[in-house]
């Protein structure tokens, strides 16, 4: 993992999402979607991840998709 100052991107996306939803309070989900009818999939794309992210207490949902695209 390349290192941004002193914080590894891992690390640095931990940290947003925590200041957001509270990672420790909340409920994480993963969306495995079909990709040839899935709308929100890049064309081209090799592969995606989607996760959700909610928060009831916070009343707050979030969600957070990546994909390698050719």
């Amino acid at each position: 993992m390349e290192e941004n100052g002193d914080t590894s991107l891992l690390e640095a996306l931990y940290r947003a999402l925590n200041e957001v939803v509270n990672l420790s309070e909340g409920e994480i989900y993963s969306y495995d979607s079909d990709s040839d009818v899935d709308p929100f999939m890049e064309k081209g794309a090799i592969w995606s991840f989607s996760f959700f992210f909610y928060n009831r207490k916070l009343k707050r949902v979030m969600s957070f998709c990546f994909c390698c695209v050719r």
